[in-house]
């Protein structure tokens, strides 16, 4: 599937290109703006379509859930790194990392920051070796459970 970052597909096409059943794709879809963490929420939750920049950032969400790391925390670097960067869409635009945990983030010098209230610092050396790097496309579709 090749999307342009302006395009948007309906769920019935999205669902199809992901393999995954409607009913599912509209569940996550429902968590996600729950969330709070998509910031186009009031154009697309009463629209039967999603931008790819969302898709990219709910598939990012998602493979966060997956890994442990809870909605509250992904929630709250999404606020804090859409502050600090300026974007709306930090998740499609930033390089993350997770413990299953916490989240991490690569800065434009290479060096790992905690996403969190702290900004912590960390010795790359340290992290990397015990995270796994988070990408949109990391997600197991096929898992039922976005938590698993």
């Amino acid at each position: 599937m090749v999307l342009g970052l302006e395009s948007s597909l309906t769920v019935a096409e999205l669902a199809h290109h992901l393999k995954l059943p409607s009913a599912k794709l509209r569940r996550w879809l429902r968590l996600y703006w729950r969330t709070q963490v998509a910031e186009d929420q009031p154009i697309e939750k009463n629209s039967q379509t999603v931008s790819s920049l969302t898709l990219l950032e709910l598939l990012a969400f998602f493979a966060l859930r997956q890994r442990g790391v809870s909605a509250q925390k992904i929630t709250t670097a999404h606020q804090i790194l859409g502050w600090i960067y300026r974007t709306k869409h930090p998740f499609v635009d930033l390089t993350l990392y997770t413990d299953g945990d916490a989240i991490y983030v690569q800065t434009d010098q290479g060096e790992i920051v905690r996403a969190d209230r702290g900004l912590q610092l960390c010795l790359s050396s340290w992290i990397t070796p015990f995270c796994e790097k988070v990408s949109p496309t990391d997600i197991s579709l096929g898992n039922e459970n976005p938590q698993a």
